[in-house]
């Protein structure tokens, strides 16, 4: 069987390399991306059953740094910027389509398999192709309905406001909009929109993942009840069969002392949902407010892998005397936990899965209920304020919990589920 895989984020391939390592044993894997990896990464993938196809476009740094100069990535814009950001999308969209129309010419696959189903272009038109091609979409990795950060952060920008007397309300297709409290927001700004849609290379629903795949392999009931509640997606297309992270996470020690709580720290800027300025002032508010409660326990600061190493260095230098700080990543940082404290995040599947006691800070809320499942298993703390040594109580008194190990091998579970599927 051949399959072929499609990334659109170096974390998604990076989730999945034991999965294609696995299948390559006996199938014949294409692996398409459109970002760079390094030597060493193309070194790992470099086995007999595995092909690597890069898509690149304008990613070198002289071009990136000419566009720039119009300023036409910036949030503020003028006519002028957003004309000539027009025709780089639209061109960089067709040289997208062109890509996979070239890819399906020269080359035959069995299943598609991607990390999301609302990524416009090269992600959009791979679908589309593949599935008049007959051929079975699969979308893997699905934490949950994660509507929170895609309407969270168009509401925070002016440019996907549309206004009482707006053309976009005419010209936009109704999916791409959405009515919150009298305001309507558009998902795309208009210049990636249109270049999108002279393109064809829309999704069914930028809002959310899950839409236009065949079947959807998810981590957890939690995650299923979410997308047939609240999505309203046929139970019959979900497949609970957990994710590769899982077998890593099985490592955890039950350790009885030198337990530490972790703070799990979002990338407010880097998505949009926050300025930089708002950004650092509420890293500041949330950790000045631990560093009030004296806690009695150790507490590390993790970062969400976007956050930027200026707020890193930042954070480092004004709080070093108060918290702890280490170079691991958060999986192993994870093994020695007793609370668990972030955001409406896919990290908080792996606190459930391990059954650290979470705290979600949930400051930043969607304007619809996309998160009333996992509500119910963590404690929610919807300001800083809310924030206090009665919650933190709570919480460590959990501690109790046992995580058991499971002799599930998740890699080859869902290895096998994508060639059943």
């Amino acid at each position: 069987m051949t399959i072929c895989f499609y990334f659109h984020r170096k974390d998604f391939l990076d989730s999945f390399l034991s999965i294609i390592n696995e299948l390559s044993k006996k199938n014949k894997i294409f692996i398409i991306i459109n970002f760079k990896i390094n030597r060493k990464k193309k070194i790992l993938l470099c086995k007999k059953n595995i092909f690597l196809y890069e898509h690149q476009y304008l990613i070198e740094k002289k071009i990136l740094n000419l566009l720039n100069v119009f300023k036409i990535f910036s949030k503020n814009r003028n006519l002028f910027q957003i004309f000539v950001s027009f025709f780089y999308h639209y061109f960089k969209i067709n040289s997208e389509i062109k890509f996979i129309d070239s890819f399906f010419e020269k080359h035959k696959f069995d299943k598609l398999c991607v990390g999301s189903d609302r990524e416009i272009g090269l992600g959009a038109h791979l679908i589309k192709k593949s599935k008049l091609n007959k051929r079975k979409v699969i979308l893997l990795n699905v934490f949950s309905s994660n509507t929170s950060g895609s309407i969270v952060n168009r509401m925070r920008s002016a440019e996907n406001i549309c206004s009482k007397y707006n053309l976009k309300k005419l010209f936009f297709k109704k999916k791409y909009l959405l009515k919150f409290k009298g305001t309507t927001y558009n998902f795309f700004k208009s210049d990636l929109y249109f270049a999108a849609y002279f393109n064809n290379a829309l999704v069914s629903n930028p809002w959310d993942r899950c839409y236009d795949a065949d079947k959807i392999i998810v981590e957890s009931k939690i995650a299923k009840q979410q997308l047939v509640k609240v999505n309203k997606i046929s139970g019959s297309k979900i497949i609970v069969k957990g994710i590769p992270i899982f077998d890593l996470l099985k490592k955890r020690k039950n350790l009885t002392n030198k337990m530490k709580i972790i703070l799990h720290m979002p990338h407010l800027y880097e998505h949009g949902f926050l300025s930089y300025p708002k950004t650092i002032k509420f890293y500041f508010s949330l950790l000045n407010k631990f560093i009030k409660l004296k806690i009695n326990k150790k507490i590390l600061i993790v970062y969400h892998p976007r956050v930027s190493k200026k707020i890193r260095t930042l954070i480092l230098n004004k709080y070093k005397a108060f918290y702890c700080f280490n170079s691991y990543n958060l999986i192993r940082n994870l093994n020695n936990a007793q609370a668990f404290i972030s955001w409406w995040s896919t990290t908080m599947g792996w606190a459930f899965f391990m059954k650290i006691p979470t705290i979600s800070l949930n400051c930043f809320g969607s304007p619809i209920n996309g998160w009333e499942e996992f509500k119910k298993n963590t404690y929610v703390a919807n300001n800083i304020d809310d924030i206090n040594h009665a919650l933190i109580k709570k919480v460590l008194k959990k501690k109790s919990i046992k995580f058991e190990k499971k002799k599930f091998n998740y890699t080859k579970i869902i290895s096998d589920t994508i060639l059943k599927v």
